[in-house]
C-alpha cells in the first residue's frame, strides 16, 4: 500500500522490496548517513562530486569512522555532523550537528561498528543557499559476516531508504534505495590501505550523478580470525565475557577450567571508601540498570547489587569481589598468571602506592601478578613504585585513533615512544592487519604483546629474544607458558650456547 501511494513504477517496486528485505535481517549501518558502512573498518575519505550541470556547484566533502570507538565526522554540502559515543560503558552514541540523533550499540555480543537502531531530527543542505530540513527520522541497520543492510525512515516525507552493503578483502560495494534515487558505490584498497570509490547516483526524475572518493582505509577482522592463529600465550579475558557475568566468581571459574589459558585478565576500580574492587565498567549501569559512579559508592553499597542476573538469571547470587577475595582466587591457583588493569585515568600517587603495598600484602606468589595502564602517566607512577611488570593499554593512550592505523611507515616510531616505559603492551584486535609492523616493534624493543577484543581470549606474541622469560616479561621470576617440548628445546639452546 505505502508503495503504491509513493507512485512506484514496477521496477522500482521490485528494487525496493529486494533491498528492504535484505535490510531486515538482524547487522548496523549507517542507515541515516549519507552512505552506510560497506566497509567494515576505519576509514578517512575525501570525496568530489561534479555539478552534473556543470553550473560549478561541485561538492566536496570530508568523513572519518575510527571503528569500534565512534567518532565519526562528516563535512559536505548537506551536512556537517560529529559523531560519537562511547559503547564500553553505555551502549549508546550521539550525533550533533546537521544531524542530531541517538542510537543503541551492543559491541559486547555483536562486534558492530556503528549502531543497530536510532532515532533522530536532521537539517538537509544547511549550507547551502536554500536551507530546509528532513525532519525526525528513525533508522534499524545489522551486519553479518561480510553482508551489512539498514532501512530509514523519514517521517515529513513519509519515505524510507534502504541500504545493502557487500564487503570483501579489497572491495566493497554498496547499493542504496529511495524513492528518489538509486546509488551504487564501487570502493577498492590496495594492501597498504590506500584506497579509492566511485558512486553513481541515478536520481529517478534527473540527470545521473558521479562523485569520486580517495582516502585511507582499514578493514576489520573476521571474528573467527585470531582464533584461528598460532599465538605464543592466551588469556582470559575478564575471566569470560560470553559464558559468565565478567569479572565474576562464575567468570573466573570457568576460566580455570579452561585448558588453553596461561593467565586471566581482571579490572581494578576504587571505590568511594578507598577500597579496591574487581569491574569493569566505571558505572554501574550496565550491570543494573542505574548510573551510579564507582568512585562514588562504598564497598558495602555496591555488595548490596546483584552483579548475574543482567547476564542471566542463573548468575543472580554473583556479588562484586574485591581485591582481598581475587587475591584469595589467586593464591588458590599458584599456576595462573593474573593480569590487572588498572582502570584509571586519575589515581593520585597516594592510590598508587595504597594499591601496590596492599597488593604485596595480599598476593602470595608475586611473580605470577602483572599490571597493566590505560595512559602514560599512570604507568610511569607505577613504574616509579614498583619492581613488577607493568603493561600500557596502548589504544586508549589517543582515544583509539592513530595516524598510523593508516600511515603505515609511522607505526613503528608511533608506538615506539608510546611504549618506551612499557613491560609489554595490549592493543585492540582489530589492527590484526598490521601484525607484521606491530611484532616488528615489540621484537625491537623486545616486550611482548597482547590482542585484546570484546570476547573472551587475549592473544599474546612474545619477541623470540625474549621468549626465555616467562611470558617474554622481565620481572617475572618464576612459572612457564611454554609446552614441555617447548622448554627442553629452549634449555638444549641454552646448553649448547
Amino acid at each position: 500500500m505505502l508503495l503504491h501511494t509513493m507512485g512506484f513504477s514496477t521496477v522500482k517496486r521490485i528494487l525496493f522490496i529486494i533491498t528492504a528485505c535484505a535490510a531486515i535481517i538482524p547487522l548496523p549501518d549507517a542507515a541515516a548517513h549519507p552512505f552506510p558502512l560497506f566497509f567494515q573498518e576505519r576509514n578517512m575519505w575525501i570525496t568530489y562530486e561534479p555539478a552534473p550541470d556543470q553550473s560549478f556547484t561541485q561538492r566536496f566533502g570530508v568523513s572519518a569512522l575510527s571503528g569500534d570507538f565512534p567518532l565519526v565526522v562528516h563535512a559536505d554540502a548537506d551536512e556537517f555532523s560529529l559523531y560519537s559515543g562511547v559503547p564500553l560503558f553505555m551502549p549508546i552514541f550521539t550525533s550533533l550537528g546537521t544531524t542530531n540523533q541517538i542510537g543503541y550499540l551492543d559491541s559486547y555480543r555483536v562486534h558492530t561498528p556503528f549502531y543497530l537502531l536510532s532515532a533522530g531530527w536532521r537539517a538537509h543542505k544547511l549550507m547551502s543557499l536554500e536551507p530546509r530540513h528532513s525532519g525526525w527520522f528513525a533508522s534499524w541497520g545489522w551486519r553479518t559476516g561480510r553482508l551489512s543492510g539498514g532501512l530509514a525512515y523519514h517521517f515529513n516525507s513519509q519515505e524510507p531508504t534502504a541500504h545493502l552493503g557487500l564487503s570483501l578483502s579489497n572491495a566493497g560495494i554498496t547499493a542504496t534505495l529511495s524513492p528518489d534515487y538509486l546509488k551504487t558505490t564501487l570502493a577498492l584498497r590496495t594492501s597498504n590501505s590506500w584506497s579509492i570509490r566511485c558512486s553513481v547516483i541515478l536520481p529517478w526524475d534527473h540527470t545521473p550523478q558521479i562523485s569520486i572518493g580517495f582516502g585511507l582505509s582499514r578493514r576489520e577482522y573476521q571474528a573467527d580470525y585470531l582464533l584461528s592463529q598460532e599465538w605464543d600465550m592466551k588469556i582470559a579475558h575478564r575471566g569470560t565475557i560470553r559464558h559468565a557475568p565478567e569479572n565474576t566468581s562464575a567468570a573466573f571459574s570457568w576460566a580455570l577450567e579452561q585448558p588453553q589459558f596461561i593467565g586471566i585478565e581482571a579490572d581494578i576500580q576504587k571505590t568511594k571508601d578507598d577500597k579496591f574492587v574487581v569491574i569493569h565498567d566505571p558505572i554501574m549501569l550496565r550491570y543494573t540498570g542505574k548510573p551510579h559512579r564507582i568512585t562514588s559508592m562504598t564497598l558495602g553499597e555496591l555488595r548490596e547489587y546483584d552483579m548475574g542476573s543482567w547476564f542471566s538469571p542463573e548468575f543472580a547470587d554473583q556479588r562484586i569481589k574485591d581485591l582481598n577475595q581475587l587475591a584469595e582466587l589467586c593464591n588458590r591457583n599458584p599456576e595462573v598468571y593474573w593480569f590487572l588493569e588498572i582502570k584509571s585515568y586519575t589515581w593520585s600517587e597516594d592510590d598508587v602506592i595504597q594499591f601496590l603495598k596492599l597488593s604485596d600484602e595480599l598476593f602470595a606468589y608475586h611473580e605470577k601478578i602483572l599490571f597493566y595502564t590505560l595512559n602514560q602517566r599512570m604507568l610511569q607512577l607505577m613504574k616509579a613504585h614498583t619492581d613488577r611488570p607493568v603493561g600500557l593499554q596502548l589504544d586508549s593512550s589517543r582515544m583509539m585513533i592513530f595516524a598510523s592505523d593508516h600511515v603505515i611507515p609511522l607505526l613503528p616510531a608511533e608506538y615506539g615512544r608510546a611504549l618506551k616505559h612499557a613491560d609489554f603492551f595490549t592493543i585492540i584486535s582489530h589492527k590484526y592487519d598490521r601484525f607484521p609492523q606491530i611484532s616488528s616493534v615489540a621484537d625491537a624493543l623486545e616486550i611482548p604483546f597482547l590482542y585484546w577484543n570484546f570476547d573472551d581470549t587475549m592473544f599474546g606474541y612474545i619477541p623470540e629474544s625474549v621468549q626465555s622469560y616467562p611470558l617474554g616479561i622481565r620481572g617475572i621470576e618464576s612459572g612457564s607458558i611454554r609446552s614441555q617440548r617447548t622448554n627442553e628445546e629452549y634449555r638444549s639452546k641454552s646448553d649448547g650456547s
